[in-house]
């Protein structure tokens, strides 16, 4: 792990392979994530400066399309990075006791006749 993700653990920093086009403009082909996986970028949609919001930083934000969803990839100066991203856990819904029939809309009642 890079110094720099010690103290913020929204920003990974990855290698990416780039196309530098004749007028100069960068076009990203390919993310290598931090444990070596290779993710290739079927598409960029959007190239403008924008901050990240989640991870901290300014720089060049490319949107891009990855296996059909969409995820953005940053430069800043001489380096990329990505916003990690969090998985938010499902709360647990409380089990029922064995064999009961009860459901949370209608509970079962027990007839008074």
């Amino acid at each position: 792990m890079q110094e720099d993700s010690l103290f913020n653990l929204n920003k990974v920093y990855i290698d990416v392979l780039v196309f530098h086009k004749k007028d100069g403009s960068a076009l990203p082909k390919e993310m290598i994530w931090e444990d070596g996986r290779r993710y290739v970028i079927d598409q960029v949609t959007d190239t403008r400066r924008r901050a990240s919001l989640k991870a901290g930083g300014v720089g060049i934000r490319y949107t891009c399309i990855i296996g059909g969803r969409q995820s953005y990839l940053f430069q800043e100066a001489d380096r990329w990075f990505v916003e990690r991203k969090i998985r938010r856990r499902r709360q647990a819904v409380p089990a029922r006791p064995a064999g009961s029939t009860e459901t949370a809309a209608e509970p079962v009642r027990a007839s008074g006749n």
